[in-house]
């Protein structure tokens, strides 16, 4: 138990560590470069909301037509254990 705490206190130490030097390689960009980086930052953003709408809208989808399939499910799954006769 006491090394899985080493390890993950070195893990959350290293990821620190990686946060400041991306601060402080930011921080050292021009400013023309950091003000691309935001622009296309939201543009990712605003890309993220997009995706995640249409897959809300494919679950909703998939909900609505879910009970349409189960009957067919069921059949598929009688006939492969041999309790249901072709038709």
């Amino acid at each position: 138990m006491n090394n899985l705490i080493v390890k993950m206190k070195s893990a959350v130490l290293k990821l620190d560590m990686e946060f400041h030097v991306a601060c402080l390689l930011f921080c050292s960009l021009p400013k023309e470069v950091k003000r691309r980086l935001k622009a296309l930052k939201k543009l990712q953003f605003k890309t993220i909301e997009i995706e995640s709408k249409f897959y809300e809208e494919v679950h909703q989808l998939e909900c609505k037509y879910a009970s349409q399939y189960a009957p067919l499910f069921d059949r598929v799954s009688l006939r492969k254990f041999g309790h249901l006769h072709a038709c």
